[in-house]
């Protein structure tokens, strides 16, 4: 509609539909202005072993037009043509990273091209302008073999763990770089015991385990207080038993050793340590401090909320009894007492050894695209 008052020419255009997609591919009800950051599909991206299907009618913005799909893209990780950097099509390249799907714009059309990257920003050859970042995935660290009753027997190295795909709708209140999905207590789960990257702890494939004899030392609660800074925090014992079904029950690690850094561990009759959804070192590794703290009665003041060696200075405060704090696992010497359900309940919060690592969860993040 055009307006003029003689002089001038004032050209009014309706701003809720982007003049970037076709009448025929424009969703009902969308105001592509007024909602910069729209995102909205008709289901997650499904992950196959060594695929990614981007469902039909996936619309998002990208700069300053709306895109759309109009039939489901099925994407191949194995084909070099997927990918900003062909070297990831092979699968050892793939084994235990992070990756993410990008929506960037096309040469023409109102079709988004999908991208994956190892890039946490942007694909190579694109910019924030040009592509947006739409979900991620992790891959399986090493081959599974056999595994009865475990969802993921039979996974090899390089190929897409179910439970860790995310997008913008489906995602953790953390960062999602080595998460995995328990559905059964609707919360996020690091894969890996933590180790630490750029001077935080983080869930990485290959990471030096921090325990309490690591470089830093931990105890539980420094987990509990650093993984707070990351949107973050200690899995509760209910949450450790069922993220960690699907294991082989009553068996430690191979060798009863500590296994030092993270992933890809068999147990004593050499199957792979890993549950359904992905969890790895989950049993007969080390420890794993829980959110389940809890107060015994004494007769005194004492230390079990404080370790000068990993706390320094004199304190913060004294605990009258002792405060607990449960572990979650079992360690490389508990043997046949290792398992999904094994609870090492005798710990005090601030108790500092080499067979007490830590482990992460995250809420699902709310979000509103």
């Amino acid at each position: 509609m055009k307006i003029t008052d003689g002089t001038a020419v004032f050209e009014v255009k309706d701003a809720r539909v982007s003049d970037k997609i076709a009448p025929e591919v424009t969703m009902s009800g969308v105001r592509i202005f007024t909602r910069p950051h729209h995102y909205s599909r008709t289901g997650l991206w499904t992950p196959g072993k060594r695929s990614v299907t981007i469902p039909a009618w996936t619309t998002a913005n990208i700069g300053d037009g709306l895109y759309q799909t109009i039939e489901d893209q099925v994407i191949n990780i194995d084909e070099a043509a997927a990918w900003d950097d062909g070297a990831n099509a092979t699968a050892s390249n793939r084994a235990g990273k992070d990756f993410y799907i990008y929506a960037c714009q096309p040469a023409s059309g109102t079709v988004p091209e999908i991208v994956l990257s190892g890039n946490s920003t942007v694909p190579a050859g694109k910019n924030e302008n040009n592509s947006r970042k739409i979900g991620g995935f992790h891959c399986e660290c090493m081959d599974v073999g056999t595994i009865e009753g475990n969802d993921l027997s039979g996974w090899l190295a390089g190929e897409i763990l179910p439970a860790s795909a995310w997008d913008l709708l489906h995602r953790a209140k953390s960062e999602n770089e080595g998460m995995v999905y328990s559905k059964a207590d609707d919360v996020w789960i690091s894969i890996y015991l933590l180790s630490e990257l750029d001077g935080v702890p983080a869930s990485v494939y290959g990471g030096v385990i921090l325990d309490g004899s690591s470089t830093p030392p931990y105890h539980g609660l420094k987990f509990t207080e650093e993984l707070a800074k990351l949107g973050m925090r200690n899995p509760y014992l209910h949450e450790f038993f069922n993220a960690f079904k699907g294991i082989e029950e009553n068996i430690a690690i191979k060798g009863a050793a500590d296994p030092n850094t993270t992933g890809g561990h068999v147990n004593s009759n050499g199957t792979r340590i890993v549950s359904s959804i992905g969890c790895e070192d989950c049993a007969g590794c080390l420890w794993q401090w829980s959110n389940n703290y809890g107060m015994a009665g004494g007769s005194g003041w004492g230390s079990s909320n404080f370790d000068s060696t990993i706390d320094g200075g004199s304190g913060y405060g004294r605990a009258y009894g002792t405060l607990w704090l449960p572990c979650a696992g079992g360690h490389w010497s508990n043997g046949g007492y290792c398992g999904s359900r094994a609870v090492g309940g005798l710990l005090s919060a601030a108790y500092r050894d080499a067979n007490c690592a830590g482990r992460a969860a995250a809420e699902p993040r709310v979000v509103n695209l």
